[in-house]
């Protein structure tokens, strides 16, 4: 498969082929020459073409087709117009939903962020894919990345659509202060660490179950999040950017 504005290299397996310059491809009524080829294998590019499938047949001669009912598919360009969350931590593990438009159920659907390696894509609908990012290594002094996310129908062709995601240098938690409070809630919590930078975006506090409710930046390696009303217990505070880890 490839999409219509053509430019897939299009790999033909089979046996007798004789490489040389009558060996050529024919996508329904469009012939090309072979890009390369040896005798048990031919590289075509796809020329451009409609949606929907087309015959795809080779010749060794310039004129006797093979009869062999191959079919190729012609896609409507996938476009990637928005993405949720659009920021995560380095380390990875972001599941990141991709919204827009021709995407379709293949082996070959990926996600691509920035120039790493392609991520396998769980396909929701046309409209919807989801990708988990991997590890990115920043630099001592690098406190975040943004970088391009592209997804692929056929494992190829990317769309260049230039969505960003950013990836966040990690943030910790070292303590926090009080560590108990009344039930009613409303009381100011003291979080330490490491990592609060503004330039991340705002921090959001979540008590349990409870929130998310924004934190209040003081310094890089304080905020401050005030309690909610909940039952008694402990129960774990936890920190994010993104809303979603």
């Amino acid at each position: 498969s490839g999409q219509v504005v053509g430019g897939s290299k299009v790999t033909i397996s089979g046996s007798g082929f004789i490489p040389g310059p009558s060996m050529l491809c024919r996508f329904h009524l469009t012939a090309v020459v072979a890009l390369r080829a040896n005798r048990n294998a031919v590289v075509c590019g796809s020329p451009p073409h409609a949606s929907g499938f087309v015959a795809m047949e080779v010749t060794s001669n310039n004129g006797n087709y093979t009869t062999s009912g191959l079919t190729f598919e012609y896609q409507a360009p996938a476009a990637v117009d928005m993405i949720t969350p659009d920021r995560g931590f380095s380390v990875g593990g972001t599941l990141v939903t991709v919204m827009g438009s021709n995407f379709i159920d293949t082996d070959t659907l990926n996600c691509r962020i920035g120039a790493g390696t392609p991520i396998p894509a769980t396909w929701r609908s046309s409209v919807l894919m989801v990708c988990e990012t991997t590890d990115l290594t920043l630099g001592s002094e690098t406190k975040e990345l943004s970088t391009a996310v592209e997804i692929t129908l056929n494992g190829e062709q990317y769309t260049r659509s230039n969505t960003l995601f950013t990836f966040l240098a990690q943030t910790s938690v070292s303590h926090i202060s009080p560590a108990l409070g009344p039930q009613r809630g409303g009381m100011v919590v003291d979080i330490y660490g490491t990592g609060f930078s503004q330039r991340n975006g705002q921090l959001y506090c979540r008590f349990g179950t409870t929130g998310p409710m924004p934190a209040a930046h003081v310094t890089d390696t304080l905020v401050k999040c005030t309690t909610p009303a909940r039952d008694a217990g402990a129960i774990p505070l936890e920190l994010s950017y993104n809303l979603a880890d």
